[in-house]
């Protein structure tokens, strides 16, 4: 069997999202500008920030060991810890100390971003303020009170050594030690003025706000298409996928020998992309109409016709016992005794199913013609006798197609629904606004349209 590909559900997908899209397109517009407006401006009303960024080297990647004894430390440890030590109180209150304005220690604090890197050794001090002089001031003076509270901690951790040692010479070893690593810093890298606000940025600010507002209305504009919305220009089904177009004949019937080769191809692309939509769901399918001239009968009978031609077992079923199309359209009269008898009688299939041998088929095809319903009194579906009909066929054929009349007008073809593993509709060039109400009756009987076929 040939196993069609994704890419035109894909493409019937992308269609349908684009036509969404570009139905909402000045709504789209309208609110990615007002939003970009309004975000300009409420920026501009936030008072200005400035941030300024220092940096500080570290000499050594582990703390001070007083006689050098310390094996290699964690790097990533060790430089997670200088940043926390930078944003104490101890450090703080030393760069507060060496600032000449009014600032707190919680005002100083909170300005305060502290970042490591364990690759170069490298701590990063941000401080934000009003000004940008204030900023670079923060900044300095806070890398500054580390490396005062780093060499005090050295220091204060040699004597301590030196204390605790009556060996001149372990004492010289500490002292040396303490005067090489003193207060563990390479280089620190002053931060400059900083000439441009880090805050607000209007352009910024309205060119997000702009694109979450407009992807707010794409979303709704897509959430609020609805399934059975029918585009005028009748190549899309807003719902169900479109399976192909097989061109109807303009009158008359087919007679068993007649070949149509762009009518053949047709039928077999669309069976191709029906073996796609109904691949996990088996069963009958059921070819009904828009209309009762969308020519559902030729689409029957070329879908058909084609699987036979790819050497499936085919079973075609004229449902429709008023106009019996299905049976012009394959040129034969009709078999002495209808499909529902089968169900409930004895004896086999011979003098049910009259076997089609259309120009082009292989030898050996198996296409068989059965029909269903009966044309005097009402018109009514035996459900328990269709099933046991159609169990019975199951071994016999792969593939099942039943066509009827409109869903919408027959109730015969609306019982048939629930008998069928899938749904294929043939809507005609004019017939664009039936197409709704035949996808609500298909699934008000709990199934979903399989696809559409163009006629």
């Amino acid at each position: 069997m040939l196993e069609p590909t994704a890419s035109a559900s894909e493409a019937e997908t992308t269609s349908v999202v684009g036509r969404a899209l570009w139905r909402a397109r000045w709504a789209i517009l309208a609110a990615a500008l007002v939003a970009a407006v309004g975000g300009y401006l409420l920026s501009s009303l936030q008072a200005e920030t400035y941030t300024a960024t220092g940096r500080v080297v570290l000499t050594s990647s582990q703390d001070f060991d007083p006689l050098g004894n310390q094996p290699f430390g964690d790097p990533s440890r060790f430089v997670a810890n200088q940043v926390a030590i930078i944003g104490t109180q101890p450090v703080l209150d030393i760069a507060l100390g060496q600032l000449d304005d009014d600032t707190t220690l919680t005002e100083l604090s909170d300005s305060l971003e502290v970042t490591g890197s364990t690759e170069d050794d490298l701590v990063t001090v941000n401080v934000s303020a009003e000004t940008g002089q204030e900023a670079a001031d923060r900044v300095n003076a806070v890398i500054d009170a580390y490396r005062q509270y780093s060499l005090q901690r050295v220091a204060d951790e040699a004597a301590q050594a030196i204390a605790a040692t009556t060996t001149p010479s372990v004492a010289d070893q500490i002292q040396t030690q303490a005067a090489v690593y003193g207060d563990g810093v390479y280089e620190a890298v002053p931060a400059l003025v900083p000439m441009e606000p880090s805050a607000p940025n209007p352009l910024r600010d309205g060119a997000i706000l702009a694109a979450v507002a407009a992807l707010a209305v794409c979303g709704i504009a897509l959430a609020r298409r609805s399934p059975s919305r029918r585009p005028e220009s009748g190549t899309d089904v807003g719902g169900p996928r479109v399976l192909g177009t097989v061109r109807a004949g303009s009158g008359g019937g087919r007679g068993a020998g007649t070949a149509d080769t762009d009518r053949s191809t047709d039928a077999a692309m669309a069976l191709v992309a029906l073996d796609y939509a109904r691949r996990d769901t088996p069963g009958p399918v059921l070819v009904t109409g828009a209309t009762k001239d969308s020519g559902q009968a030729e689409v029957a009978y070329g879908l058909a016709v084609s699987a036979a031609g790819q050497g499936r077992r085919v079973l075609l079923v004229d449902a429709d016992p008023e106009a019996r199309a299905l049976l012009a359209t394959a040129g034969v009269a009709a078999p002495p005794r209808v499909l529902d008898e089968l169900g409930s009688a004895d004896g086999g299939e011979v003098d049910v199913v009259v076997p089609l041998s259309p120009a082009g088929l292989p030898t050996g095809a198996v296409l068989g013609l059965a029909t269903l319903g009966w044309a005097e009194g009402p018109v009514r579906l035996d459900e328990e006798g269709l099933s046991k009909a159609l169990s019975r066929l199951a071994g016999s054929y792969d593939l099942v197609l039943l066509q009827s009349a409109p869903i919408t007008v027959s109730p015969l073809a609306y019982a048939l629904v629930g008998q069928a593993g899938g749904v294929v509709a043939a809507v005609g060039p004019r017939e664009s606004d039936q197409l709704p109400a035949l996808q609500h009756r298909v699934e008000s009987a709990q199934r979903p349209l399989t696809g559409v076929v163009h006629t």
